[in-house]
């Protein structure tokens, strides 16, 4: 009950030709991941589960689980080991965390046929991922199953966090493509600028980057390639 995972996802896709020569490609997902894990007190793991087994390789085997309830009054004790890292008492008293994010992703991709053999191509990508995590644990004091003395006490936590980022990416390409006889020549040139906020805490942090390229491949009797590559990165 103290892990749990779901994914939610939409997608729609389409391509519509406004006119001959020129077509419209649109693409949209949207995609939801809510996730509860226990707390890591020592992050020792990635995840949730994978403290757990970490915490249940550590502890020795002689180590008591969990006690019945006292007939007294009750209570529910635990076996201690080092600072309370027993499997048991992390997945029942250490609290949780949830955290859900939110990955949305626009793509446009316009196509223009000037002639057969030269096209325009162009590309604007909008991706945003807002992420957000709570964590919740009440305090308990551990006490010992016979004596009634505090063995250890799990302090309250309480905390949560709201991320954001965002990145854009916008692309022209020229695209040329044509064959004569035993002779085929392609070349492309294009540019493309990206934009991005990797510091997810500060949204007014971006950093950017702008691509000048030009390729070029002659194919002859098509057994032989020569090729030649140019390209400047700025940001």
């Amino acid at each position: 009950k103290s892990t749990t995972f779901n994914r939610y996802s939409l997608r729609a896709n389409t391509s519509v030709t406004l006119k001959p020569n020129l077509s419209m490609y649109h693409d949209l997902s949207m995609i939801r991941k809510d996730a509860m894990r226990p707390i890591e007190r020592y992050n020792k793991s990635a995840g949730g589960p994978g403290y757990i087994f970490w915490t249940l390789y550590r502890v020795p085997p002689n180590i008591v689980a969990k006690y019945p309830a006292r007939a007294s009054d009750g209570y529910l004790a635990y076996g201690k080991y080092a600072e309370m890292i027993t499997p048991i008492a992390e997945l029942e008293r250490g609290g949780y965390t949830r955290s859900r994010e939110d990955n949305i992703n626009v793509n446009f991709q316009p196509q223009w046929s000037i002639t057969p053999a030269l096209k325009l191509k162009g590309q604007y990508l909008f991706r945003t991922i807002s992420t957000g995590d709570i964590s919740n644990r009440d305090a308990y004091n551990f006490l010992d199953y016979y004596t009634n003395a505090l063995v250890f006490s799990y302090p309250v936590s309480k905390a949560n966090n709201i991320y954001k980022s965002n990145y854009q990416y916008l692309s022209a390409v020229l695209d040329y493509n044509q064959r004569f006889g035993k002779h085929t020549l392609y070349a492309l040139a294009g540019i493309s600028r990206e934009i991005d906020n990797p510091d997810r805490v500060n949204q007014f942090f971006q950093a950017t980057l702008a691509s000048y390229f030009v390729k070029a491949n002659y194919i002859f009797n098509d057994k032989y390639l020569l090729e030649t590559t140019w390209r400047l990165d700025g940001s």
